[in-house]
């Protein structure tokens, strides 16, 4: 492959998605489906910016840079809901991630746009 080029076949994403698949299952076997606010509503968002990851490996590398970036600034938004309901994640947690994730994001689109 060309320097520069990525493959659907680099394992870093499929490890983290398959991954969040366990996660799921331990949460249902400790009994966490209820309330619906909790692992439903964690694994319908695990789902979408799992779907982005991957759709971002198998496009072109200019369209799967800013998937990548509109995932990132998702989750930053997705972080920000769990920051202001002090659920899920402490706060902490949740406002360095949406920073993060929200800085990384910019990151992504800078290197793109270059």
């Amino acid at each position: 492959m060309a320097a520069g080029t990525r493959s659907p076949h680099e394992p870093g994403t499929w490890v983290f998605l398959g991954i969040a698949v366990l996660f799921v299952g331990y949460g249902l076997l400790r009994g966490a489906a209820r309330p619906v606010d909790g692992l439903p509503l964690q694994t319908i968002a695990m789902v979408g910016f799992g779907a982005t990851a991957a759709l971002a490996l198998i496009v072109d590398g200019d369209v799967g840079a800013f998937l990548v970036a509109a995932g990132l600034l998702g989750h930053a938004a997705w972080d920000a809901v769990h920051h202001r309901a002090n659920k899920v994640v402490a706060r902490s947690m949740a406002e360095f991630c949406c920073v993060l994730d929200t800085l990384l994001a910019v990151a992504v689109v800078v290197a793109a746009l270059r």
